[in-house]
C-alpha cells in the first residue's frame, strides 16, 4: 500500500484531536516514514568503481532441446578450419596478411611423370640407358657343348655364335636344347641385319626368333645416347594378349641382358604405363592404337627405333590396322637406319602391303 494513503487512514483514525506525535504509534503498528525521505540514507555508501569486485560472466542458459545437440561454452569454442578461419592477430590486436599460395605447376598434375616433360628432357641431353643399367653377374658361366645333331638341318643355339648372356637364359633357364625349323631358318638373316617374313604355326618359337635377334644386336653394338621414352626396339601386335605375352617372353630371354621392357595396350589406365616410358625402356611391344595415343601426347618418341617387328601381319590386315600401321611407321628412322623384321605369310598381298609401309626387302 502507498505510504501517502498509509498516512490518510492513519489521520482518520486519530480523529480531530490532532496529529500523533513522532516517535509513537498507534495500537501496535510502528510509523510508516516521510514519503519524500530517501531509502538510502541510513545505507552504508556504495564502493567506488575501483574497490569493486570483478564480476563473473554470465552464461545464458537455456531450456535444452532433445532435438538439437547442446551448445558449447564459449571458452571451449575452437576457431573454425579453412575459408571460415578468421584471420590471426597479434598482441596488440592487428591482423596478420594471410601467406600466399603457392602456385600449383602443370607439369605435376596427376598422372603425369616429371621426367616426361620436355623441360626434363631438355635438362640431360645425351642420356644413355647403357649408363644405367646394371647387368646381372655372369662370372664362372660357360654355354655348355653343343648337343650332337640328329640330322642335317638341326642347328643348336651354339652355332649361331649369341652372346653368352642370351644363351645362359635359352640353355639353363628356359631349357631349349635346339633350334625350331623357323628359328633355324630365320636367325642367320636376321643376325646378319637382313629383313624377313616367316610363316609358322603358333607355338614354334617365332616369338623367340626375333627377340634373340634384338638382344644380340643390342648387346653387339656400341650404346648410342638414348632419352629413356626413346626406345631401341618396337614390336606391334594385334591384340593386347600378343603384346603381354612377347613382353612376359622378352623378360625371360633377356633375363641377364639388363634389358627393360614394356607392354603397351589399351584397357587399362594411362598412367602405369606412362610411369613406365618415362622411367626408361629399351623394347616396348604394343598395339597400334595405345601407342598412338601415346605418339599424340609426346609421351614416347620413336626416332631412334633400330628394328621394327610387326608380329601376327596377316591378322593386322584383316583386323584393317594398315592406316594405323603406316602412321607408325612413318614416325620411325628409314629402312637404312633401322631393319624392319616383319612376322607374316608370305603371300602377295601381305608383301605388297608391308613393302608400301616400310619393309622394301622381304625375303
Amino acid at each position: 500500500m502507498p505510504r501517502r494513503v498509509l498516512r490518510k487512514l492513519l489521520d482518520i483514525l486519530a480523529g480531530p484531536k490532532g496529529t500523533i506525535p513522532p516517535g509513537e504509534t498507534v495500537g501496535n503498528a510502528p510509523l510508516p516514514e516521510e514519503a519524500g525521505e530517501d531509502r538510502r540514507d541510513n545505507r552504508e555508501p556504495l564502493p567506488p568503481e575501483a574497490a569493486r569486485p570483478p564480476e563473473t560472466p554470465r552464461t545464458r542458459v537455456q531450456d535444452s532441446d532433445p532435438r538439437q545437440p547442446p551448445a558449447e561454452a564459449p571458452e571451449s569454442r575452437q576457431p573454425a578450419t579453412g575459408a571460415s578461419r578468421p584471420a590471426d592477430r597479434d598482441d596488440d590486436g592487428g591482423k596478420q596478411p594471410r601467406r600466399p599460395r603457392k602456385p600449383r605447376s602443370r607439369d605435376h598434375r596427376p598422372g603425369r611423370d616429371r621426367a616426361d616433360t620436355p623441360e626434363s628432357r631438355a635438362e640431360s641431353p645425351g642420356k644413355t640407358r647403357a649408363a644405367v643399367v646394371d647387368l646381372p653377374d655372369m662370372t664362372g658361366w660357360a654355354p655348355p657343348p653343343a648337343p650332337l645333331p640328329q640330322s642335317p638341318e638341326e642347328v643348336s643355339f651354339q652355332d649361331l655364335d649369341l652372346h653368352p648372356r642370351i644363351l645362359r637364359a635359352l640353355l639353363d633357364d628356359l631349357h631349349f636344347r635346339v633350334c625350331t625349323p623357323i628359328q633355324a631358318m630365320a636367325l642367320p638373316f636376321t643376325l646378319d641385319d637382313a629383313d624377313l617374313a616367316g610363316q609358322a604355326q603358333t607355338g614354334t618359337g617365332k616369338t623367340a626368333a626375333f627377340l634373340v635377334t634384338i638382344f644380340q644386336r643390342m648387346l653387339a653394338e656400341p650404346p648410342a645416347p638414348r632419352e629413356p621414352h626413346q626406345p631401341y626396339a618396337l614390336i606391334l601386335a594385334p591384340t593386347r594378349e600378343l603384346a603381354d605375352q612377347i613382353d612376359r617372353d622378352a623378360h625371360a630371354i633377356g633375363a641377364y641382358c639388363g634389358i627393360h621392357s614394356l607392354a603397351v595396350f589399351g584397357g587399362v589406365t594411362y598412367d602405369g604405363q606412362r610411369e613406365g616410358i618415362a622411367r626408361g625402356l629399351d623394347l616396348v611391344s604394343a598395339t597400334p592404337g595405345r601407342l598412338i595415343d601415346y605418339l599424340r601426347q609426346d609421351t614416347i618418341d620413336l626416332s631412334r627405333i633400330r628394328v621394327l617387328v610387326i608380329d601376327e601381319a596377316d591378322r593386322m590386315l584383316d583386323m584393317g590396322f594398315i592406316p594405323d600401321v603406316k602412321r607408325i611407321v612413318a614416325r620411325v628412322p628409314p629402312p637404312h637406319a633401322g631393319k624392319p623384321c616383319c612376322s607374316a605369310p608370305p603371300c602377295r598381298r601381305t608383301s605388297c602391303a608391308w613393302r608400301n609401309a616400310g619393309c622394301d626387302r622381304i625375303r
